[in-house]
């Protein structure tokens, strides 16, 4: 196999490992992409739920905050709720029951419409407070069992409802006052609002009271909360207050089920769980009004509630290592990078093992070439020994009858055929005397000093033991041959017309056998 064909297959092997590369590079690419659209809606449904649960907590209190304003119990109360009875108490007992069940709510209050806490109240002498603070109502039922259960004989003495010294309300009474403010510029009367939808309103984030299951430090940080508050009309549509619930920042919290997700409102400055963001997160701005880009993915839902001075969003941001890390995700990356070492592993197994066919065909052709070779060699070596004389190289009798016949047919106009006879006198003494090998000796140097003598234009045979033959093809006149046999063997009694008219005798004598006699002279 010559080199063409082995680079030939070396570029088809490696072409097609880059091909089959290239279409699992595109099929992985295409795989990945469905199994981050998979992602992607998965993380979608999952804030979607999400946010639905934190809607659904939301309007929990409005709903029910927004009821307690349509008794008439709270529509009628007095300054300082005197004028509360029984009735009405379990009536708004029932309803809180049913919001703590549903929502924990730290506080609710109901406030008159001049509510300022700043001003000291000359019934009780001291600054003033909402009407009423709903807060001992709607401690959770776990809270009052214990409590009643820490009075039983044998038991410590409970302090589980009683307000801690240090608790500050004072945030909460200037922020209600604000809202209140803002109802009364805002919805002096019921005419503004379109049946059932009346509007409640929010908070920035504030110090609240720890008195939820949710807090137990009592660090500033873990009171903190927000204020909802809903207006209260009389029945003749006149602002009169408002029912305003407080609910702690841990306790919206708990209702996301990671800190992937945060809820803002940004025109209260509101985020309910920036400061405990999973640090893997991108996300660098405060106001979580938009996705993150550097996310793969992130939304900003809204939340359904109705407040006119601001919208409630829920921000979800996940962590790219989350994307990594998904099931299906990581099932593409392994079964891409498994496909690549097959790939690669195969491609390097296909180039070994056509170098190795390569080579063996290689070696089989060169086999083959160097026996042919060696076969020709032989046979031209048979063909040469066959043909000359093993002693001196020269032709021997047979290449020289061969050759004779081929010279005298082949012959033109004005060419002739000399043949000079010429053997060794006294050379069987040299034999006797001075051993065979000496005598081999002699007759290659004869053989050679002929060789040289003759020329180009005549060949010499050896045609017996001490005997030698020159066939000499005359161009140029007889004269060529007087000239070749002086040179041979010089004579002073040999004239070059005696040696002429001799060798040309000799060549008609040969004319005048039949070719299968010829050979028979020598």
């Amino acid at each position: 196999m010559n080199a063409f064909w082995r680079m030939t297959g070396f570029a088809l092997i490696l072409l097609t490992g880059a091909a089959t590369l290239a279409a699992l590079h595109i099929g992985s690419q295409r795989d990945f992409a469905l199994a981050k659209e998979r992602y992607l809606e998965n993380s979608q449904a999952a804030s979607r739920a999400t946010a639905k649960t934190v809607e659904d907590a939301l309007r929990a209190i409005y709903e029910n905050v927004r009821t307690l304003t349509y008794l008439p119990s709270v529509q009628n109360l007095d300054r300082h709720g005197t004028n509360l009875g029984d009735e009405g108490r379990a009536t708004i007992q029932q309803i809180y029951n049913n919001l703590a069940n549903n929502v924990s709510i730290s506080e609710v209050y109901f406030l008159p419409l001049d509510f300022d806490p700043d001003r000291y109240d000359p019934v009780t002498g001291k600054l003033e407070e909402p009407i009423l603070q709903f807060d001992q109502l709607i401690v959770n039922a776990r809270a009052r069992a214990e409590a009643a259960d820490a009075k039983k004989p044998g038991k410590l003495d409970d302090q589980s409802l009683t307000r801690p010294a240090e608790e500050v309300e004072t945030y909460e009474y200037h922020e209600l006052a604000r809202q209140l403010a803002w109802l009364k510029a805002n919805y002096p009367n019921s005419s503004n609002i379109d049946g059932l939808n009346v509007p409640i309103i929010g908070t920035k984030e504030l110090i609240t009271c720890d008195n939820t299951d949710f807090i137990h430090s009592g660090n500033d940080a873990d009171r903190s909360g927000f204020i909802l508050s809903v207006p209260v009309f009389s029945a003749d549509g006149n602002l009169r207050g408002s029912v305003s619930a407080i609910m702690l920042t841990s306790a919206l919290r708990k209702l996301l089920p990671s800190t992937d997700y945060v809820i803002a409102n940004a025109n209260y400055g509101f985020e309910s769980d920036q400061h405990r963001l999973s640090t893997s997160l991108a996300a660098a701005t405060h106001s979580f009004t938009a996705p993150d880009p550097n996310l793969i993915y992130s939304e900003v839902i809204p939340l359904s509630l109705n407040d006119p001075r601001s919208a409630w969003r829920l921000w979800a941001g996940f962590p790219n290592s989350r994307f990594e890390n998904d099931v299906d995700v990581r099932s593409v990356r392994q079964f891409e990078l498994a496909s690549y070492a097959a790939t690669v592993i195969v491609t390097l197994q296909a180039l070994v093992c056509w170098y190795a066919i390569a080579r063996t065909m290689s070696m089989q052709t060169e086999a083959a070439e160097t026996l042919e070779r060696r076969v020709e060699e032989r046979t031209a070596e048979i063909q040469h020994l066959a043909t000359h004389d093993i002693l001196t190289g020269l032709p021997n009798r047979g290449l020289l009858a061969d050759t004779m016949d081929e010279a005298l047919t082949s012959l033109r106009g004005g060419e002739k055929l000399a043949v000079h006879c010429i053997d060794l006198d006294r050379f069987k003494p040299v034999n006797d005397t001075l051993g065979h090998p000496v005598g081999d000796e002699l007759l290659r140097a004869v053989a050679r000093r002929l060789r040289q003598q003759a020329g180009d234009t005549a060949m010499v045979a050896r045609v017996g033991g001490d005997e030698f033959t020159i066939l000499q093809l005359l161009l140029d006149g007889d004269e060529q041959a007087g000239a070749l046999a002086s040179r041979v063997m010089p004579s002073p009694t040999s004239s070059p017309s005696r040696v002429i008219r001799s060798v040309s005798a000799a060549a008609s004598a040969w004319r005048s056998f039949p070719t299968t006699d010829r050979a028979r002279i020598y």
